[in-house]
């Protein structure tokens, strides 16, 4: 299965595969950006923890038709 993964805020997305995803979150890819930004919320620095939140990536789950109609097959 395919996602789309964005790299930070405004970046265009990318097609990966959802494994590859799943592996980032088990080897806490992102754990020390998420570690500044639950620092900068205790800390009431809420335009640091903005700023830091725009720099995580992002996925998005979504599916690809063959077609428009209702009950059109997954592809």
């Amino acid at each position: 299965m395919m996602v789309s993964k964005f790299k930070s805020v405004g970046a265009p997305p990318v097609e990966v595969p959802l494994e590859n995803v799943v592996e980032a979150i088990r080897t806490g890819e992102v754990k020390d950006l998420v570690d500044q930004i639950r620092r900068a919320k205790e800390e009431g620095n809420s335009s640091l923890r903005d700023s830091l939140k725009k720099q995580l990536s992002g996925v998005t789950f979504s599916g690809v038709f063959s077609g428009r109609l209702k009950y059109s097959p997954l592809e």
